[in-house]
């Protein structure tokens, strides 16, 4: 881990541009789309995520940071939230394979209608089968906000 001072000598950071570097003008790089970088320590070297620093530099706290908007390259601080890791996976997109393109929705194929679902806590939870997709995205979306709330994501 890494202190705040630390961080503070070590980067520049912008929250409202949300650009940083490290010092001496070292640009990071990108690893499944957060920016990254690796710094000396006494022991040999560590690689930190940029908005986990750019969170410790503002609050003074090392802790797991969600992006709001799901742009894993947009470290603004007003974009950031502490997050555990449940309510992280709470806030993530649509799957790629989604038929639907409706998330928490799918059609089952036995009885031809739409079934919602939603998964909570790594259990799944099976929200009914409805005759419309419309009813059925309405279903998850409830549920989203019920035990979701403020992560909660639709699409």
């Amino acid at each position: 881990m890494i202190t705040r001072k630390r961080a503070i000598e070590l980067f520049d950071y912008n929250p409202e541009t949300g650009t940083m570097l490290l010092r001496p003008r070292q640009v990071g790089w990108y690893d499944e789309g957060y920016l990254r970088f690796t710094l000396p320590t006494a022991d040999g070297r560590i690689k930190v995520r940029a908005h986990q620093i750019a969170w410790l530099i503002v609050y003074n706290e090392w802790v797991q940071v969600d992006h709001a908007d799901l742009d894993r390259s947009n470290i603004k601080i007003n974009n950031l939230r502490k997050a555990n890791q449940s309510q992280n996976m709470m806030n993530t997109g649509l799957r790629a394979d989604s038929t639907t393109k409706i998330k928490g929705v799918s059609l089952c194929r036995a009885t031809f209608k739409w079934r919602a679902s939603i998964q909570v806590y790594g259990r799944s939870i099976n929200l009914g089968r409805y005759e419309t997709v419309n009813e059925a995205a309405i279903a998850y979306a409830k549920a989203a906000q019920k035990y979701f709330g403020e992560f909660a994501r639709l699409a």
